[in-house]
């Protein structure tokens, strides 16, 4: 648990800069803000709305470390699937006659979310690493397959623009790293923002 508590390690090499800190903090108060007034549009339930805060503020934190040291730790990912399969229990006592519609609409989302990129990866010869398609099956479990997919597409969309500015500028070669949660993280922000 205290590897939720994040605190930022300075060092010469992975740096994250105050611009990249910025962009976490907007995003988490605009995704913040605007979820709670499309949850209160679409009148969504309690259960849903901790659901996406959730993973929201995780993706928030896991974006902040994959900009840090370039990983998405498998603690993190444990806990996310943690809390819900946990949130399974409400939603249980809440709406007894849908369990089985949202256990399967979560199994689908999280074979879905992790089979696409796991195929990509396989195309691109290790394009991404496995603790992001691990994320994606976590995110799937979550949202289920429709919001997964719109996820991936919002990043990857977000992830080739960053890219190809960055190769225009000449900032980065064609073979470096970039890390992709913070455009996951932005992916789902546009997607819990258009009540998807």
């Amino acid at each position: 648990m205290s590897e939720c508590i994040y605190t930022f390690v300075v060092t010469e090499e992975n740096m994250m800069t105050k611009l990249q800190k910025g962009m976490i903090w907007v995003g988490i108060v605009l995704f913040s803000l605007g979820f709670s007034c499309v949850a209160s549009l679409l009148e969504y339930g309690a259960v849903k709305i901790i659901r996406y805060f959730l993973l929201g503020y995780m993706l928030a934190y896991l974006a902040a470390v994959d900009l840090e040291k370039r990983i998405v730790p498998n603690k993190s990912i444990l806990l996310l699937l943690a809390l819900r399969l946990a949130l399974f229990v409400p939603e249980a006592l809440l709406y007894p006659g849908y369990l089985g519609s949202f256990l399967l609409s979560s199994v689908v989302g999280a074979v879905l979310g992790m089979a696409v990129l796991f195929l990509g990866n396989l195309i691109c010869r290790n394009g991404m690493g496995a603790g992001d398609i691990k994320l994606f099956g976590v995110i799937g479990f979550y949202l289920g397959p429709d919001a997964v997919l719109s996820v991936m597409l919002g990043a990857l969309f977000l992830a080739a623009v960053y890219s190809a500015g960055k190769l225009l500028g000449k900032k980065i070669h064609l073979k470096d790293e970039i890390p992709f949660v913070p455009f996951v993280f932005a992916g789902f922000i546009a997607t819990a923002l258009l009540g998807v």
